[in-house]
């Protein structure tokens, strides 16, 4: 899985090149795409691990609340930072889905009050298990680069056009040679330099988001998430992802892969013509890259 990932990651630079090319072959014509170089969109999850030491459920329990309520998550009012982590975040739903079968199941064991040990201990080896995970192996799950978890619903480009342009849009051109069905002696070319198009495209995911979420008992409700919950309609409880350290009887997480492409204004066309090689150059000079006229799809 490890090498797959890495492997897709590390491979859609020469992907994209490829594909324009090979577009541009079909339709009798030669293609590029800017940026040349894709800027580094996701890398391996970076978090701090803590003490790795065996986990005690002791630690679910709030001395300050009655006996009866001493079950309940109250002293972790500062969460330790792998609890926010992509591993945890991803696995923790649907420990809190399957382990409700047996929680339920032994509502009867009144004084040993097993089903809330056992609840208390599995939200501990969840955290522990993750930790000894990233520990011990060099498997990351990928994440938005320069993106911590806590940071999840307020990433730059959710509000900032220019890093969005600048993390997610791509510029194609398109160039078909003058035809020459006569000589130039006889017919001299009106574009010596060829017919040169372009459009801009962008990638975005089309789940919701809202930067403040109404419960913090639930993830983040972000579209722009490698996590891909569904939280249809803005909806943190719709996907079931629930926050680690927290308990509530949940129905089977749901996951939306929502990634979509779409055309855009073209906007990035100032900083895509000098990069362009010189048989565009020799047309997209001509052009003023401010011009209303250049932005259209």
């Amino acid at each position: 899985m490890r090498g797959h990932s890495s492997a897709l990651i590390e491979g859609l630079p020469q992907l994209v090149k490829d594909t324009g090319r090979i577009m541009g072959e079909r339709n009798a014509a030669k293609s590029t795409v800017y940026p040349a170089t894709l800027p580094k969109l996701l890398e391996p999850e970076s978090v701090e691990l803590g003490a790795d030491e065996p986990p005690d459920s002791r630690l679910f329990f709030s001395p300050n609340d009655p006996p009866e309520k001493s079950f309940k998550p109250g002293a972790w009012s500062s969460p330790p930072p792998l609890a926010h982590s992509q591993l945890v975040r991803a696995t923790y739903p649907w420990v809190n889905y399957h382990r409700r079968a047996i929680i339920d199941f032994t509502q009867w064991m009144l004084f040993s009050k097993f089903h809330k040990h056992y609840r208390n201990w599995t939200t501990a080896i969840t955290l522990y298990r993750c930790q000894q995970h990233y520990g011990k192996s060099d498997t990351r799950l990928f994440v938005f680069a320069g993106l911590e978890g806590g940071r999840k619903a307020s990433a730059p480009w959710t509000d900032n056009a220019a890093e969005a342009e600048r993390s997610f849009c791509l510029v194609a051109f398109a160039r078909q040679s003058p035809p020459m069905r006569w000589t130039p002696r006889f017919q001299p070319s009106t574009n010596p330099g060829g017919t040169v198009t372009f459009s801009q495209s962008m990638v975005y995911n089309a789940n919701p988001r809202h930067t403040s979420p109404d419960d913090t008992h639930y993830q983040p409700v972000t579209g722009w998430d490698t996590l891909n919950w569904d939280q249809e309609g803005g909806n943190a409880s719709h996907a079931a992802a629930i926050e680690w350290p927290y308990f509530k009887k949940m129905h089977c997480p749901r996951i939306k892969l929502n990634w979509q492409s779409k055309l855009v204004p073209v906007s990035l066309l100032d900083k895509a013509i000098p990069e362009a090689d010189s048989e565009f150059r020799e047309v997209l000079d001509r052009l003023e890259p401010q011009s209303p006229l250049a932005h259209g799809h």
